[in-house]
């Protein structure tokens, strides 16, 4: 999540170390080798809505479209496989936004189904795509 102003950064923090402990939610920090710079999170978690495992993830938009994103997720997969040995994983996207279509279409998610698809904590509605990868 970007964010423009120190107080909703503080509140994100405190509520990801909150949930250090649990075994529900593993958010990862995406950091450019070359030069360690935090670019952006990966995060995979059991969404209740769904009753599945879900991935989710945010880039810097001047880190969009070098693979990044699809390079970060597929070690998320491989995190699932290896050491959560889930059997799916569900990912949704905004239909507008056609690179996070592409990004689960190479990992290999199959469309599942339309959804409305909620932004900004809630707050914009658009429609969505939710997509479905089975992990052999």
């Amino acid at each position: 999540t970007s964010h423009s102003d120190i107080k909703k950064t503080r509140e994100w923090i405190t509520f990801e170390i909150g949930q250090i402990e649990k075994d529900d939610w593993y958010r990862f920090a995406l950091v450019l080798k070359e030069t360690n710079e935090l670019i952006g999170t990966a995060l995979i978690y059991y969404e209740e809505e769904v009753e599945c495992w879900e991935v989710g993830y945010n880039l810097g938009k001047k880190y969009w479209g070098k693979g990044y994103t699809t390079e970060a997720v597929a070690e998320v997969i491989d995190f699932a496989k290896k050491q959560l040995k889930i059997p799916q994983i569900v990912g949704r996207y905004a239909k507008e936004n056609q690179a996070s279509g592409r990004v689960m279409s190479k990992l290999g998610f199959q469309y599942e189904r339309d959804i409305p698809y909620e932004c900004n904590d809630g707050t914009v509605l658009r429609e969505g795509i939710q997509c479905r990868l089975i992990l052999g």
